[in-house]
Parts: structure tokens; C-alpha cells; sequence
């Protein structure tokens, strides 16, 4: 019994002295309390963006917005003036100076309706459509400022396309 006491007593000091240094360790392990403001970074070029000393940024994805000024950041996560803690990355998606390249479907030969379709999918504007008398309403021919395309090659997206397809007598 004389034990017990004394033992009870080691037990309940040792388990506060552990849990009291596991929160502490917690607060410093995970910046408790500690944060920074994220800055608006949209609408600045991706070229300038400021050097932030506990903050990293990367540009995980890039689009093609004709409508928009080129090289800028058009969005983030996370957002503006939201709260983090130092060493977070910020994620940055931003226009593109010019549109990608794009490989032209080969729609030579197939239905005229078709073939168009598969060029408006593919990222591509319709340009002018001449008809010719054939037999068959296929897509006898396509180009792009004045150059046939056999199908396969690369144009930027939003080219225009013209066609030249059969007409039935």
C-alpha cells in the first residue's frame, strides 16, 4: 500500500508532463498561430511575380483565352487574401502567349457534315465550305491560308479551315 501512493503519484506526473509536451510540440510543429496573407496575384504577367519570402509559387496550368491580356495570372488557390501557413505553395494558372498546337483530324473522304463536325470539336473555326459537283457529299478537300491540309499536321487552335466538298448533281 505504502507503494501504491507514490507510484500513482509518478504515474499522473509523468502522463501531465507527456501531454503537456505533446501540445507544445504540436504548436511549434504545426505553425500554430502563425500565418501570412496570401496576395492577389491576378492579373499580374507570370514574369513578375513578387518574391515573397514564406510563400512559394508555382503555375501548375496555363489556358488560351483570345479575350484576355497574354502572359497573365488569371487565377490561384489558394485565393486572395486567404490565410496560410509560411512555406505554403501557392498554385497559379495564367493565359498563354499564344494557343496551342492542335493535330488536324483526317476527315478526307468522310460525310461533309461529319467531317466538319470533328474540326469544330477538334478546336478549329469554319472558314469558307465550296462545293463541287462529286456524287458524294464527302470532304473531298481542306486548307488553311491557302495551304492544303493532308490531315495529321498542326495548326494553332481557332485557325480557320476551309472546305472543299462534293455535291451531288
Amino acid at each position: 500500500m505504502k507503494l501504491i501512493v507514490p507510484n500513482l503519484l509518478i504515474i499522473t506526473l509523468t502522463a501531465i508532463i507527456v501531454f503537456i509536451g505533446t501540445f507544445k510540440f504540436l504548436n511549434l510543429y504545426t505553425l500554430r498561430n502563425e500565418h501570412i496573407v496570401v496576395p492577389n496575384l491576378i492579373g499580374i504577367p507570370v514574369d513578375k511575380i513578387p518574391h515573397i519570402e514564406q510563400l512559394n509559387f508555382k503555375i501548375t496550368d496555363s489556358i488560351y483565352d483570345k479575350n484576355l491580356q497574354r502572359g497573365i495570372i488569371v487565377s490561384q488557390f489558394p485565393m486572395p487574401s486567404s490565410e496560410v501557413k509560411p512555406n505554403r505553395t501557392i498554385s497559379i494558372t495564367y493565359n498563354r502567349k499564344t494557343s496551342r498546337l492542335i493535330s488536324i483530324p483526317n476527315v478526307i473522304d468522310q460525310p461533309a457534315k461529319d467531317g466538319i463536325q470533328i474540326i469544330k470539336n477538334a478546336g478549329f473555326l469554319i472558314g469558307k465550305i465550296d462545293t463541287i459537283i462529286n456524287n458524294f457529299p464527302i470532304v473531298i478537300s481542306i486548307s488553311s491560308n491557302g495551304q492544303v491540309l493532308k490531315g495529321r499536321e498542326q495548326l494553332q487552335e481557332g485557325s480557320i479551315i476551309n472546305f472543299q466538298v462534293g455535291k451531288e448533281e
